[in-house]
């Protein structure tokens, strides 16, 4: 049997104008954590230093821990693998069960910097991008190009990284660059 490779749909594309610039982040180990706990609990299940269990907030510089939903979340590393970040999140304190997927194969990141970088977003997104609806350091998820996207800004906000479905990355990225 051969080794199968993932391949982004996108294969590591880049634009660099004088005010923007947008790049494929290549290899982003990505895995998904949910925990299995019974319905109608309200406590966290998981360490909150280690999973956030506020909305919309992230944690780490890497691997960084974005929340999804309560009790899911998106786990993601430029220099972890798969099986790494699996085996990081492993150790991982929790009162229920946690299903740990790699999900590396399934989306790809964009990041885009520069001072257009937030009015490209903004011309589809639906988040009041420039009113702080995420400040640095905080994710969400939101439609833009009419596809759902996870959003995650950087600490010093100065980037923006977008996780995209690999069906639909490249319609992202042509809306985006256009």
């Amino acid at each position: 049997m051969s080794d199968l490779q993932p391949l982004s749909p996108l294969t590591s594309a880049t634009v660099v104008e004088a005010d923007f610039e947008m790049r494929e982040l290549p290899r982003v180990a990505k895995v998904r954590v949910q925990a299995l706990r019974s319905r109608g609990t309200t406590t966290p299940c998981a360490d909150p230093r280690q999973l956030p269990t506020l909305p919309n907030t992230a944690l780490g510089d890497d691997p960084v821990v974005l929340w999804k939903a309560p009790d899911d979340w998106l786990v993601y590393s430029e220099t972890l693998s798969g099986p790494q970040l699996c085996e990081v999140l492993s150790r991982v304190s929790a009162s229920a069960p946690l299903i740990v997927t790699d999900v590396s194969s399934a989306s790809v990141v964009l990041e885009l910097h520069g001072p257009r970088a937030i009015d490209i977003l903004m011309r589809d997104c639906t988040l009041d991008l420039e009113g702080g609806a995420i400040g640095p350091g905080t994710c969400c998820q939101t439609a833009l190009a009419q596809v759902n996207v996870m959003l995650h800004r950087s600490r010093d906000g100065n980037a923006w990284l977008l996780f995209i479905e690999c069906s639909v990355a490249s319609h992202v990225w042509d809306w985006l660059h256009h």
